[in-house]
């Protein structure tokens, strides 16, 4: 699945649907790492990166490509937060972008 192109469809009207690329999955399969197609400027802040958890518990990141999508917390991560150690973490998030959305399989032919 890494590797796997995605849409993210933010369920807040205000923003438009994202498209990226996941770099990474947690151990536990309840996490990925996208980054970015195109850079997301926020109030001067550049975000190429999003951290999505799946919402509930019964769901794994696998349901991306058994079901075509999950429905995820999206969490957008400045680059000076962005540790490979700690790819997933987000505990340090307070008042930040963030979003509940669906994350779905993007078409193979979907151009980035």
């Amino acid at each position: 699945m890494t590797g796997s192109l995605i849409r993210l469809c933010p369920d807040d009207v205000a923003y438009d649907d994202l498209f990226g690329r996941i770099e990474g999955i947690s151990k536990d399969d309840k996490n990925c790492l996208i980054a970015l197609a195109s850079p997301n400027q926020i109030n001067d802040v550049e975000y190429q990166h999003i951290v999505a958890k799946v919402r509930k518990s019964s769901d794994t990141m696998n349901h991306l490509s058994s079901k075509g999508y999950v429905t995820v917390g999206a969490f957008w991560i400045p680059a000076h937060k962005l540790e490979d150690a700690r790819r997933f973490d987000v505990s340090w998030w307070r008042g930040g972008k963030a979003s509940l959305a669906t994350l779905f399989q993007s078409c193979k032919g979907q151009l980035l």
